[in-house]
C-alpha cells in the first residue's frame, strides 16, 4: 500500500510541476479559467457520476457518517488553529484566518485520487457528501471568519450559495441516488469523461498557482510553517484517533482520516480576497503545506490505513 501511496504523490507532483512549467511559459489560461472549469464542470460532473447508483441502506449510512465525521473534522482544525493562533499571540481575527487555513484540507481535488487510490471505485459515491459539506461550509463559515481580518465582511449570499453548480449537482445527485431515475447512457458518458478530467486540472491548476507566488516569501515566514504543520499533522493524527474509536467501518474512517491529512484546499486565498481578508497569508498557507503534503501524505495515510 506504501509504494502505492508514494507512486501517486509522485504522479500529483509531476501534475503540479507541469502545470507550473505551462504557466511559466504563458500556455495556460489565467487561474480564474482554470479554477472555473474545476467549479464548475469537472467537480459537479464527479458528484452526480458519484451519485448515479442505486442508494443501499448501507450507502445511506456511510453518507450521514462522512457528513457528521467530515463536519467534526473541520471543527477540530478550526479549534486547533485557532487556538495555535491565540497561544502565538496573535489578534483574534488573524487567529480566524489560521483556524480557516487550518480546518479546510484540500479534500476534492488533491484528496480524491489517494482515497481512489486506496479503496477503488466502491469510495466514489461518498464524495458526493464530502462535496457538499465542504462546499456549503467553505461559502458560509470560511468566509465569515476570513472576513473579520478584512474590511468587506459582505455577507455570503444564500441565493449565490445554493445556485453554485457544486450544489446544484449535489441535489441532482441526491434525486438519482433516492429515485429509480438514472441517466441516459451518453449522458453517463459524456459526465465521466469531463468527471476524469477533475485530478488532472486541479493538480495543473495548483502548479500555477505555484507559478505566481514568491517562494522565497513563503519559505521565509515562519507563520506559514506554523499553520501547515497544524493542518497536516496534528488534525490527521487527532482525527484519526478520535474517528476510529467512534465509527466501525474502516473504510469511511481511512476516507475521513485521508481527507484530513491534505494541505490548505487551494480555494481558500479567493474566498480571502473575496472578503477582504489576507489572501496573501492563505496562498502561502497553501503553497508550503501542499509542498510539506509530498512528505508527511506518504508518511501518515500507511498509519491510517
Amino acid at each position: 500500500m506504501t509504494s502505492t501511496i508514494l507512486f501517486q504523490v509522485a504522479v500529483m507532483l509531476l501534475l503540479v510541476f507541469a502545470g507550473w512549467g505551462l504557466s511559466k511559459g504563458g500556455k495556460l489560461p489565467d487561474d480564474r479559467t482554470l479554477g472555473g472549469l474545476l467549479a464548475n464542470a469537472s467537480l459537479p460532473a464527479m458528484i452526480i457520476t458519484a451519485m448515479d447508483t442505486p442508494a443501499s441502506s448501507e450507502l445511506l449510512a456511510d453518507l450521514g457518517l462522512i457528513v457528521v465525521g467530515f463536519l467534526g473534522v473541520m471543527a477540530l482544525g478550526v479549534a486547533m488553529g485557532f487556538l495555535v493562533g491565540k497561544l502565538a499571540r496573535q489578534p483574534t481575527s488573524v487567529a480566524a484566518t489560521w483556524a480557516v487555513c487550518a480546518a479546510f484540507p484540500n479534500v476534492i481535488f488533491m484528496g480524491w485520487p489517494f482515497k481512489y487510490a486506496v479503496y477503488g471505485g466502491a469510495s466514489l459515491p461518498l464524495v458526493s457528501g464530502i462535496a457538499l459539506v465542504f462546499n456549503v461550509s467553505i461559502f458560509t463559515l470560511a468566509s465569515w471568519l476570513l472576513s473579520l481580518e478584512g474590511t468587506n465582511r459582505i455577507r455570503p449570499s444564500l441565493k449565490k450559495l445554493f445556485l453554485q453548480p457544486v450544489i446544484i449537482s449535489g441535489v441532482i445527485g441526491l434525486v438519482l441516488l433516492l429515485t429509480p431515475l438514472t441517466l441516459p447512457g451518453p449522458a453517463q458518458t459524456t459526465l465521466g469523461m469531463i468527471a476524469a478530467t477533475t485530478t488532472p486540472l486541479a493538480m495543473i491548476f495548483l502548479g500555477s498557482q505555484l507559478s505566481k507566488c514568491s517562494l522565497r516569501d513563503t519559505f521565509l515566514d515562519r507563520r506559514v510553517y506554523i499553520v501547515s504543520f497544524v493542518r497536516l499533522i496534528p488534525v490527521g493524527l487527532v482525527s484519526y484517533f478520535v474517528l476510529s474509536q467512534l465509527i466501525a467501518n474502516e473504510m469511511v474512517v481511512g476516507f475521513l482520516s485521508i481527507g484530513a491529512v491534505m494541505p490548505t484546499a487551494s480555494t481558500l486565498p479567493v474566498i480571502a480576497a473575496e472578503q477582504g481578508g489576507d489572501a496573501i497569508f492563505c496562498s502561502k498557507v497553501t503553497i508550503l503545506s501542499t509542498i510539506l503534503s509530498a512528505l508527511t501524505i506518504p508518511l501518515l495515510i500507511p498509519l491510517m490505513i
